[in-house]
């Protein structure tokens, strides 16, 4: 449910940000609140989900908006594709669950101005949101950083370049003559040099990417 919160006295006096905090997880919503008054941070308004952002009154007018919503992927693409259509010229910071770099990318593709991982929350958000505001862009290095250069053998390309079509490692050992354990050595070799940590985050950097990599690994 979304909840209005007044901090009390002159926000403008106070020389404070006023965040709308749109985070549908009880437990990170609470991680989230307590970085931002920790900074004296205003909160203007708490919301719940995308839909209440959408609906929000005219006069609820934040500087920042965090986002977080829905329990998928797709979802959590979704919502920052629907908080950024809401609130277009209102810098959006992202909260992203994992580390995966072509995750990142996609959720900078989305539309958001900033995004922390969760693991880095504590630590990263409240500076982050004091750059997206300034008008800075601030994102993982690895959501920016040209995956073209990755230099993989021979056969790990072979390899990965069958899996990702989704053939079991066993089918890949048994087409190559190659043992399941040899199999496994060398996607977690590409993996490691692709920088994500699954067949498909390696699927994803590799088909959605719009350089070179493709069409080097293919």
């Amino acid at each position: 449910m979304p909840c209005s919160v007044d901090l009390g006295g002159d926000q403008a006096s106070r020389g404070c940000l006023v965040v709308a905090v749109v985070v549908d997880q009880l437990p990170l919503a609470a991680k989230v609140l307590t970085v931002i008054e920790r900074g004296q941070v205003t909160i203007g308004r708490q919301l719940g989900t995308i839909g209440e952002l959408e609906s929000r009154p005219a006069s609820a007018r934040f500087d920042v908006a965090v986002v977080s919503a829905g329990s998928t992927r797709r979802e959590r693409y979704a919502a920052f594709a629907r908080a950024r259509a809401v609130a277009s010229c209102t810098p959006l910071v992202g909260i992203w669950p994992g580390d995966e770099p072509a995750e990142h990318r996609r959720v900078v593709r989305a539309g958001v101005d900033a995004l922390v991982s969760e693991s880095r929350l504590l630590i990263a958000l409240l500076p982050i949101i004091c750059s997206a505001v300034d008008g800075l862009v601030c994102v993982p290095a690895t959501a920016v950083r040209r995956p073209d250069s990755v230099e993989l053998s021979s056969r790990e390309k072979q390899i990965v370049g069958i899996a990702i079509l989704g053939i079991p490692n066993d089918e890949v050992a048994r087409r190559l003559g190659l043992s399941e354990s040899t199999i496994k050595g060398y996607l977690s070799s590409a993996y490691s040099k692709l920088g994500v940590h699954s067949r498909a985050a390696a699927a994803a950097l590799i088909l959605d990417h719009s350089g070179d990599l493709a069409a080097k690994i293919l």
